[in-house]
């Protein structure tokens, strides 16, 4: 329903990429939708929420600014927060044209800024094994940058 308003600067990112595979254990929650320049994000939020409730879907709105919304959209038993926020292009690779989702960040940068957003979190081991676990040829980066975040040892 969304996937034809996504470009290199409308993207889904976080959970949903990571985990987007059919084989994976997990789900994701919630789906991220980042958009670069700050000023489509409210111009694309409003057109897709309309989207939304025009598909028989009920929106809530949690929280609307200048560079971040935040809706909760349910049917039935279907329930899901859908966040469009402001993201830098700073990144290693393109975004990636997928069939499904319009355009995704890139596993690479999908799994590294997840690792890096959460590196002061109580729960890091349980991130860095669910990057490692999908992607086993990453675990030389968190290791490797470690040592440049203060406090933090390998």
């Amino acid at each position: 329903m969304l996937a034809a308003n996504r470009s290199p600067d409308s993207y889904v990112a976080g959970d949903t990429v990571v985990n987007q595979g059919d084989a994976t254990a997990r789900y994701s929650n919630d789906i991220e939708l980042f958009h670069d320049p700050a000023a489509s994000v409210i111009a694309c939020g409003a057109v897709e929420l309309a989207t939304i409730e025009a598909h028989g879907y009920r929106v809530s709105r949690l929280l609307d600014g200048r560079s971040f919304i935040r809706a909760m959209v349910e049917r039935d038993t279907f329930c899901v927060l859908i966040v469009w926020a402001t993201d830098s292009a700073f990144r290693s690779f393109p975004v990636i044209a997928d069939a499904k989702i319009g355009y995704r960040l890139h596993p690479v940068d999908s799994a590294t800024t997840r690792c890096s957003a959460l590196a002061g979190s109580q729960v890091i081991v349980h991130v860095t094994g669910r990057c490692a676990a999908q992607y086993q040829w990453l675990r030389w980066r968190r290791c490797g940058h470690a040592d440049k975040m203060r406090g933090r040892r390998p």
